[in-house]
């Protein structure tokens, strides 16, 4: 069984493949660690005859979906960790050692890299074609997303939150972050690194940024339906809405010259354009009912998730033991957190101090130890720091947020 099972996704790619797959053979960390799968996704060009060419494992299938495709690769694979990339991207030699340098405290579930340009002559640029580490490394009032062009997750943690999802017949562009957040609902932390670096295809057309704003618009609505539940706690509306595409229009500058410096603005803006109109035409369209079922059903998984994840028993400075209830969920970074009720929609806001102590206390540390360790990084005396944190447990037990362990 091999340590890293590399997945590609693949659809008549025939002038990318090969160039992929030779970097992701031609990595550091040494063949004998990691095995390649390509899904061929109904490919009518000579991308199947490319694959064979190389020691891979090949499956097809025939059904046009990228969720579908992924999901038969992790079905096939046998790593401990599963990396993902696209067909149309090249590897650094060291990624696959960079990314797994990445996980380094039990709770972090996958990892994702820098994704920078490949430009028209293949050559590889510094420049980031997105900005993967804002996506990943987010505030608390958006949740992380991981993107499947460059990143890797414990297999253990997708076995647990389940893979991909197919149920949206229509070609989302959002399945990783969907994934991404059932992910960060569950309990496990995203993390961003930044030597571990793809080079993707940046030679998109006019109609290629389009009909990719417009998926990405639709994949909003869906992913706002789908998660209705927790909008209003971890995701503002114009947060929802805007912040991909504003993140967009803000970083592409950084790859124009002055030669190009208005096709790309008028990409950017024709992007953004695309991708409102697309979640508005998904959103006018949820009236048909064909999600609701879908999305109700969720709601309730996650609900049984939350009874599953977390600390079962933490030993408050009393002796006594508390839980987490069932329906509080958590987001945010380590020192700046979200604890939300999804029955009552409180939501309670932490500062480093708050967020120190609950990303420890999922760590099944008793808070007298947590009291310690306080102390000692800011120099106060015991005592002092112990009302604090007594008055913290309190208030996090008034709104429910902590209760009784039986």
């Amino acid at each position: 069984m091999k340590e890293i099972s590399v997945i590609v996704p693949v659809r008549n790619r025939e002038r990318y493949i090969g160039p992929c797959l030779e970097s992701i053979l031609d990595q550091a960390i040494g063949e004998d660690r990691f095995e390649v799968i390509v899904v061929d996704n109904g490919s009518t060009d000579k991308t199947a005859q490319v694959i064979r060419s190389y020691p891979v494992k090949y499956l097809y299938l025939e059904r046009p979906s990228i969720s579908a495709s992924r999901n038969l690769g992790i079905r096939n694979s046998s790593g401990e960790y599963v990396a993902f990339i696209d067909s149309d991207s090249v590897a650094d030699e060291n990624w696959l050692r960079e990314l797994l340098g990445g996980f380094d405290h039990p709770r972090v579930g996958g990892c994702g890299g820098k994704i920078s340009v490949l430009d028209k002559d293949n050559k590889r640029l510094s420049t980031p074609l997105t900005p993967h580490e804002r996506f990943i490394e987010c505030n608390r009032s958006n949740l992380p997303r991981a993107f499947t062009g460059n990143v890797i997750f414990k297999r253990r943690s997708l076995s647990r939150v389940g893979f991909f999802d197919e149920t949206a017949q229509l070609e989302l562009n959002g399945e990783d972050v969907d994934l991404s957040w059932r992910l960060h609902l569950a309990g496990y932390h995203l993390k961003y690194v930044d030597s571990a670096i793809v080079y993707h295809d940046s030679k998109l057309t006019i109609k290629d940024v389009c009909r990719i704003g417009y998926r990405k618009g639709q994949t909003n609505g869906f992913m706002k339906k789908k998660y209705y539940f927790i909008n209003k706690m971890f995701c503002t509306g114009i947060n929802m809405v805007l912040y991909p595409q504003i993140l967009f229009l803000l970083y592409v500058g950084k790859g124009a010259t002055a030669d190009n410096i208005f096709l790309t603005v008028v990409k950017g803006l024709l992007y953004a354009v695309s991708a409102l109109f697309g979640e508005i035409s998904f959103i006018a369209g949820y009236r048909s009912e064909k999600y609701r079922p879908v999305f109700k059903r969720f709601k309730e998984e996650m609900m049984d998730m939350t009874a599953e994840r977390g600390f079962s028993a933490v030993e408050d400075l009393d002796g006594s033991k508390m839980k987490i209830p069932k329906g509080v969920i958590w987001g945010g970074r380590l020192n700046e957190t979200n604890v939300a009720d999804m029955t009552s929609r409180n939501v309670f806001h932490l500062n480093k101090i708050g967020s120190f102590i609950w990303c420890n206390m999922l760590d099944s540390r008793p808070l007298d130890e947590i009291t310690v360790k306080l102390a000692e990084s800011y120099g106060m005396e015991y005592s002092l720091i112990e009302k604090d944190v007594s008055d913290f447990i309190l208030e996090l037990k008034k709104h429910n947020f902590l209760e009784p362990a039986g």
